[in-house]
């Protein structure tokens, strides 16, 4: 049977088209208007930017979309809308899952097709952010609440198969923050064993997390909680592993804890790598930044005896795109804090930007591994085009003899590859998506108050705060983004 030769031009048509379905652009990019509206606070023009944004309305963004609107309402203090979006997060995070079809989509296309499910260190960043909406609106008991769902992400995360190697799976700030939560109910057991789970993740790093020092007054937090319950035993213990010499703080009537965010996170960019394979083996190298040959095992398995469009043995090299973080804020300045007319010295308690960076590298042979696969797959596609064209072409090349047709035919076949390998090239593309409006550092204090109203001041680069804080029994928690005037 003839095939009409439009045929060939209307694939090769689709096949040129298709590139225009794929923008290089990053999620940053997408997106810098509204990253640019939160930046300058205007935020009633952002909400407008983030409801306009089909691209994030999407789908496989809708966890994305989630968090930035509930961020977002945060800094409006619309503290119970917020929730209402950390919620719906919430309940992602602990339900979604990849599908069929996103496997598919991310192997033919871009990994940005696929459902986006988040980063760990999200998750538990999410987790703070409604703890201290709820601390906000005076519901102490739902924080209580928020205090135990951050166990069970911690669960959920441990039993997480996205990741063969996975080093963070629980968070010191999550923990420091659970306890903080526990204490502001009066759940000094509860609150005792969060700062000890916290401070034994900073004693197996030697004394840090991810490039963060135990905090002093998490130290101190352990060592009262534990001597407030009679744990003389964890005190000498506790005592002796952080080599603490100081008395240990009485617990203060009333309390305040500032949480100081500061910066901003870090954006996903992306970078190229050359694989080129060694000899025979099924192992493929590149050349590091610093010159260092990095060898990536890689198995051939169910992409090649299933796919089986190509042969393992003739792939020589690829070009894969990988993700990585763009620091925004790279130094912290520590804001000046004053509580009725006395400087206190804030501690640092969580670095976004040497975690974010830290997590993915953790993962980075799985990227690679993923994005081999992706790229064998489109291989596979490139060669099984060429050769359908191939045999399209000669089918149609009647009354040709036969080395004519044998050349037209290749000459198609050779096109419709290449036409194809420019299109494989426009979408090989990295997921740059990520979570935006986090700041790079949080910092905190804990101070004691007097009875009556508390004068407090904070000043950070030309920023400043003044408020009145009420004493009340117990612990109040609150936060203050230094990045934004409000």
């Amino acid at each position: 049977m003839r095939v009409p030769n439009y045929i060939h031009y209307r694939a090769w048509l689709c096949i040129v088209a298709m590139p225009l379905f794929f923008s290089c652009a990053s999620y940053n990019t997408k997106l810098s208007r509204y990253y640019s509206q939160v930046r300058t606070n205007n935020f009633e023009a952002a909400d407008k930017e983030l409801e306009a944004s089909n691209f994030l309305r999407a789908d496989r963004n809708r966890l994305l979309y989630l968090l930035e609107k509930g961020k977002l309402l945060h800094l409006q203090k619309k503290y119970d809308s917020s929730n209402i979006y950390f919620n719906a997060a919430d309940q992602f995070f602990e339900t979604e899952n990849k599908n069929i079809g996103d496997y598919t989509a991310g192997l033919l296309t871009t990994p940005m097709n696929q459902k986006y499910l988040g980063e760990y260190f999200e998750r538990y960043m999410m987790h703070y952010y409604k703890a201290l909406n709820y601390m906000a609106l005076g519901n102490v008991s739902g924080a209580r609440v928020e205090a135990r769902r951050i166990t069970l992400s911690a669960n959920d995360i441990a039993d997480d198969k996205r990741y063969n190697t996975r080093k963070y799976t629980k968070d010191a700030f999550a923990f420091n923050l659970q306890g903080l939560l526990y204490e502001a109910n009066g759940d000094i057991n509860d609150a005792f064993i969060s700062y000890r789970n916290s401070v034994d993740l900073y004693l197996k790093g030697k004394l840090e997390f991810y490039g963060v020092a135990v905090p002093p007054q998490l130290q101190m937090d352990l060592l009262r909680t534990a001597q407030q319950l009679g744990f003389e035993d964890q005190v000498d213990k506790y005592r002796r592993e952080l080599q603490f010499t100081k008395p240990i703080d009485k617990p203060a009537a009333a309390e305040l804890v500032i949480f100081l965010e500061q910066g901003f996170g870090p954006v996903k960019g992306e970078t190229t790598l050359n694989l080129i394979k060694v000899g025979n083996t099924s192992m493929f190298s590149y050349v590091d930044a610093f010159g260092n040959a990095i060898d990536i095992p890689f198995s051939w398995g169910w992409y090649t005896g299933n796919v089986g469009m190509v042969d393992a043995g003739n792939v020589r090299n690829m070009r894969v795109a990988l993700p990585t973080y763009i620091l925004q804020s790279q130094f912290q300045k520590f804001p000046t804090v004053y509580v009725n007319g006395l400087t206190v010295q804030p501690q640092m308690v969580q670095n976004i930007n040497n975690l974010a960076v830290a997590c993915l590298q953790e993962r980075l042979l799985k990227e690679i591994a993923d994005a081999m696969a992706r790229q064998l797959v489109k291989i596979g596609m490139e060669k099984g085009v060429s050769s359908a064209t191939t045999a399209i072409s000669k089918n149609n090349n009647n009354g040709k003899t036969d080395s004519d047709k044998k050349a037209k035919a290749e000459a198609a076949g050779a096109l419709a590859g290449l036409l194809v390998n420019i299109v494989n090239n426009v979408t090989e593309k990295a997921d740059t998506r990520n979570w935006q409006t986090l700041p790079a550092f949080i910092s905190y204090v804990r101070v004691p108050l007097k009875e009556g109203d508390n004068p407090i001041e904070l000043s950070y680069n030309g920023n400043q705060k003044k408020w009145t804080v009420a004493a009340k029994k117990g612990l109040q928690i609150i936060n203050w983004n230094a990045k934004y005037k409000n």
